[in-house]
């Protein structure tokens, strides 16, 4: 019961007063691979900045190589303490970028 309990507690923090960046990225994937698959990998990666990753977008069609699909996801990135730079934004993207290649996804 203390398990369950601990698990549903509800953690409040303060609206952060710096903007929030966000980044949409779409990828392309095999077929046969699915979001959830996808979202493991990039919430895989370990930035404090990550505040929100979300599929916006799913397509199959022309354009695209056969057996392939694309997923467009958003980023959303934040800093409760500072503004973000460019820099930060990129290393982030970069380490998502990263983390989506371990699941066969591309930049589209």
């Amino acid at each position: 019961m203390a398990a369950v309990s601990a698990r549903d507690k509800t953690v409040y923090r303060p609206v952060s007063k710096f903007q929030a960046v966000r980044r949409d990225l779409a990828f392309v994937l095999p077929e046969s691979t699915a979001y959830a698959e996808l979202e493991q990998a990039l919430c895989s990666v370990n930035s404090p900045l990550i505040r929100e990753i979300a599929l916006f977008d799913l397509y199959r069609g022309a354009g695209l190589p056969e057996n392939m699909k694309s997923m467009a996801v958003k980023i959303l990135l934040q800093d409760d303490h500072a503004t973000l730079t460019d820099e930060a934004v990129e290393a982030v993207v970069a380490q998502v970028l990263a983390a989506a290649e371990t699941v066969g996804a591309r930049l589209r």
